[in-house]
């Protein structure tokens, strides 16, 4: 062997051990130990503790936590990039952690750089106050993702619920998904305001019956900025006008956040958005600005009224996709008013070139403006769109 060979070998190794080397530290600084110091006092004996997160697609049932000897748990998340989030379950999201007053709590979040350990402790489980009511034990597939999420178009922060398919953390599956406003009358009637859509019962019985299911986000309203945050444009009697910076929250903060947490079908064509009310006047808004991302409206008793010719307008200078699919509906017993306005924004989309094949709209006979209506109406609306 020459001098030179020799010498080559030797950066060789001394490379190869330095590359290793750097691995190792690489690997052994992206482990973070999650250890939960102290559970509830009535945590059942029997019962196993498991944490989901953003780096198990939000299992509450895959990732158990280990208990040692000091009756403390623990679990290490390996090599994930960006910020962590995650709370505390005992296998499904009715029993996830809460605050002592039986509240949602916001996601819990570090950055995997900062710190190798992270320490909490439990408060109290969900199951164990009656907030959400006895119907909720057939809902074991709904949860708050997050409490106070950020809407930084509005420096607002929002309540935000997920519902999951039935077979989600069985089937490796990706779904489509419906971005819904006014989550808290989406699931539960204690929640809501003036009843619940019953969205999770119609869903897990079209999902038995049909194999057909989605993901759905709700939003909730803002309370008293709900006539803002859902109408285009100012109205000079009643206000309004920030649905503009609402919309480019959900497209441009919520679903990218969607869709790195869950098993999604990103693509437009999988990708829907619904209301009622004011509600529905802010998906077609949506639906017409951003008809890039939604292909799917579902637009229940629009309240058009408040930004009648302008929304109407809007509406007939955009062009849309040629698969885009309207589903318009709105009760018999609405007024005069909602009915004609009906009328004219489904002529106006037959003269851009809808058709009975990608626009439903329908006048129910009997419908009122509430959401009994709205519940027996969604379980057609969703199956002529997601068809």
């Amino acid at each position: 062997m020459n001098n030179s060979t020799f010498l080559l070998n030797r950066h060789f190794k001394f490379f190869s051990l330095v590359l290793m080397l750097s691995l190792f530290l690489t690997t052994a600084n992206s482990q973070t130990t999650i250890i939960i110091k102290k559970i509830p006092k009535n945590t059942p004996s029997s019962e196993e503790i498991f944490i989901a997160g953003n780096f198990n697609e939000w299992n509450p049932s895959s990732d158990k936590m280990i208990k040692n000897e000091n009756g403390n748990y623990s679990f290490t998340v390996n090599n994930f990039s960006g910020n962590i989030e995650f709370k505390i379950t005992r296998g499904n999201w009715l029993t996830v952690e809460c605050n002592s007053n039986g509240k949602d709590i916001a996601n819990r979040n570090f950055n995997p750089k900062e710190k190798n350990i992270v320490e909490i402790n439990v408060k109290a489980w969900k199951d164990t106050f009656k907030q959400i009511g006895e119907k909720s034990i057939f809902s074991k597939n709904i949860f708050v993702f997050d409490e106070v999420m950020r809407i930084p178009q509005l420096k607002r922060v929002r309540r935000i619920w997920i519902y999951l398919p039935p077979d989600y953390s069985s089937s490796g599956k990706r779904y489509p998904v419906l971005y819904m406003h006014d989550g808290q009358n989406l699931f539960f009637n204690e929640t809501s305001f003036l009843g619940e859509w019953g969205i999770d019962e119609s869903l897990n019985k079209i999902s038995a019956q049909q194999k057909k299911c989605c993901i759905v986000v709700g939003i909730d309203n803002g309370g008293q900025k709900r006539l803002d945050e859902y109408t285009p444009w100012n109205n000079p009697k009643h206000g309004g006008g920030e649905a503009d910076k609402y919309v480019q929250f959900i497209v441009e903060t919520l679903k990218p956040k969607i869709d790195s947490s869950f098993r999604t079908l990103k693509n437009r064509e999988n990708t829907a958005i619904g209301g009622c009310s004011l509600g529905g006047l802010v998906t077609l808004y949506a639906g017409t600005k951003y008809n890039d991302v939604f292909s799917k409206l579902l637009v229940f008793s629009p309240a058009l009224w408040i930004n009648d010719s302008l929304i109407c307008d809007f509406v007939q200078k955009k062009d849309f996709e040629p698969n885009t699919k309207i589903y318009i509906v709105t009760g018999g017993n609405e007024g005069e008013e909602m009915i004609n306005d009906n009328k004219k924004i489904e002529k106006i989309l037959k003269e851009k070139g809808f058709t009975d094949k990608n626009l439903k709209s329908l006048i129910v006979p009997g419908g009122y403006h509430n959401e009994i209506f709205w519940r027996k109406e969604f379980p057609d609306a969703f199956l002529w769109l997601f068809e």
